[in-house]
């Protein structure tokens, strides 16, 4: 069972990063943000426990479901690490929260998976008020434009 979560997380993380690969345009944040924060509402309201039949085709369901917040975060790493002006900030700054986000998983412990859901929420709604006003740099702008008539 660990196979199929650990799969369907890697398998929608590569799916995120092809995606960014082949997108001509710069990808909206709004979009992504709203992507995250609805497959977060999906699991959170989907009751597992009620859908019938065996175990390994419930989890199957399950790790795929856990996986459409994934595949929506993935989008979002790739397109900002693109146009970040250090990639080496960028990736400090995504393993920073990387550590967060397991000492918070902590939480699931005294609170239970679903309340862990909702911190997930709150914490990327606050970085979608804190993406606001940002515009994408003017210089990945300008690559992005090169790219396009290459």
């Amino acid at each position: 069972m660990n196979g199929i979560v650990i799969g369907a997380i890697l398998a929608a993380l590569l799916v995120a990063n092809f995606v960014i690969e082949r997108q001509q345009s710069l990808w909206p944040r709004s979009w992504t943000l709203a992507g995250i924060l609805l497959g977060i509402a999906f699991a959170y309201l989907v009751p597992f426990s009620r859908i019938p039949g065996p175990a390994a085709g419930v989890g199957a369901a399950a790790a795929v479901v856990f996986a459409i917040p994934v595949f929506f975060a993935g989008l979002l790493f790739a397109s900002e690490f693109r146009n970040a002006d250090s990639p080496a900030a960028a990736l400090a700054a995504n393993m920073l929260g990387a550590v967060v986000g397991g000492l918070l998983e902590n939480l699931s412990l005294i609170t239970g998976m679903k309340a862990l859901l909702l911190v997930a929420a709150v914490l990327y709604a606050l970085a979608g008020l804190g993406f606001r006003g940002l515009l994408s740099p003017p210089h990945a702008m300008a690559e992005q434009q090169q790219r396009l008539h290459t």
